[in-house]
């Protein structure tokens, strides 16, 4: 079996890279790709609770191919946040949630931004992503993962 582990959908199209459930089962099909972990495809400073939808509304279409996950922004709010992680986990039934700081602009291990986001997320017993990359290596650094790995071991 494979699995596609890092891919994005989105119910708007309005960038050039943004696509839709079903070209992405075109795509999976074309490259004999089983299954796909899938998150949205996130805008800048704009909510995710739409995106989230279209996720979940995918993974519910087709649950032997899509294999959902939440995505938050805590800069949308703490409290938001963490709610919209609840509704991820509780009523979508995601196998986790991702914070991404590059994208987002925050630093993954924030006190104030992200760790209450990430203290919601290991109360559920789902998984917890991470963007790390080049694009914004110092917000998403590894050693930033590995602070959060050590403060959340069962994680």
């Amino acid at each position: 079996m494979i699995i596609d582990a890092d891919v994005h959908i989105s119910p708007t199209f309005e960038s050039g890279n943004s696509i839709s459930v079903e070209e992405l089962l075109k795509r999976m099909e074309k490259a004999g790709v089983d299954k796909a972990v899938t998150w949205l495809q996130p805008p800048y400073k704009r909510e995710v609770a739409e995106a989230n939808e279209y996720v979940y509304k995918a993974m519910k279409k087709y649950p032997d191919k899509i294999l959902g996950f939440g995505w938050v922004d805590p800069n949308l709010g703490v409290e938001a946040a963490k709610e919209q992680v609840r509704k991820c986990v509780y009523e979508y039934g995601f196998y986790g949630v991702k914070l991404n700081g590059a994208q987002n602009n925050f630093y993954i291990d924030d006190p104030v931004l992200s760790i209450p986001v990430i203290e919601e997320i290991v109360e559920t017993g789902k998984v917890l992503a991470f963007h790390v990359g080049a694009d914004a290596y110092d917000r998403t650094n590894p050693f930033r993962v590995a602070k959060i790995a050590k403060r959340f071991p069962d994680t």
